[in-house]
């Protein structure tokens, strides 16, 4: 649903930089090109706020992409950017959090800010979570999401349903978490997708937190990000040797072990078995 602007994320965040200490930057650093006028115009102007009509969202240059202390996104002209900083400043200061003078340059709207070890992260729902075109069920998982997120200690800073040309339609939730030296590492609302052999008992059984199964290979949840590997082999003792190179390689890796699993497969018996290895990212 969301615009991908990956790139524009490592340009302006490498991974080295992400795991740094935030650092204010100078004034020549941040400042509009082309809008002298811009502090003036954003004073008398009130922010969309949670809650009817202002929650629905159907342009996709006030979305913006999380970086560690950064809210970045493409704009076509300036004035696509004010509505962005106009929007997100007065979302930031309400919830007492320093924001930077933003930038608008070569097409990106950046805004930084210092929240002080925390960081603003974004979710936006896969629309599997509830049903097709059903605004209802759509805000009954939506409220759910949020309420999950509550007792995770996850403060919402923003929620919104999104309404994009053309995409279908979604919602998106903005908050709080404790930024960690690489985002993988962050309690963060997180969906991941698998197949139908995917091993759920595995996963809560090491503490994490599944908010929703919305198909039999996907799962919602909240914490650190979560990787898997899988395999096939002919006989048993190919996928044990092959569960063990696959646990010594991610060991190598860093990756922490969360647990791993081989099952027949019963449905191509001439297959031999599936190897299926689940850590931290």
């Amino acid at each position: 649903m969301k615009k991908a602007i990956v790139l524009l994320a490592v340009i302006f965040l490498p991974r080295a930089a992400f795991g740094s200490e935030p650092q204010p930057p100078s004034p020549a650093a941040f400042g509009f090109v082309g809008f002298s006028h811009f502090k003036e115009m954003a004073a008398g102007q009130e922010p969309a706020v949670q809650g009817a009509p202002q929650d629905r969202i159907d342009k996709p240059y006030l979305l913006p992409d999380c970086g560690k202390s950064t809210l970045i996104n493409l704009a076509e002209n300036v004035r696509q950017c004010e509505e962005m900083v106009i929007l997100w400043r007065g979302i930031l200061v309400s919830a007492g959090i320093r924001i930077y003078r933003p930038v608008f340059e070569s097409g990106l709207c950046v805004i930084g800010y210092n929240a002080r070890g925390s960081g603003v992260r974004d979710f936006f729902a896969d629309p599997r979570q509830f049903k097709p075109e059903d605004e209802t069920s759509l805000r009954e998982n939506m409220a759910m999401v949020a309420g999950e997120m509550e007792k995770a200690g996850l403060k919402i800073l923003a929620s919104y349903v999104v309404n994009i040309k053309d995409k279908p339609p979604t919602y998106s939730h903005y908050y709080l978490t404790r930024a960690g030296e690489y985002a993988e590492q962050e309690i963060q609302v997180r969906a991941l997708g698998h197949d139908k052999d995917f091993d759920f008992d595995i996963l809560e059984g090491a503490g994490i937190r599944i908010i929703q199964k919305p198909t039999p290979g996907m799962t919602v949840y909240i914490g650190k990000e979560v990787g898997f590997v899988r395999y096939d082999a002919k006989t048993m003792g190919e996928a044990q040797q092959k569960l063990r190179e696959a646990t010594e390689s991610l060991t190598d890796q860093g990756k922490a072990i969360i647990g791993s699993r081989i099952a027949a497969l019963t449905e191509n018996p001439e297959m031999g078995y599936r190897i299926r290895v689940y850590f931290y990212q």
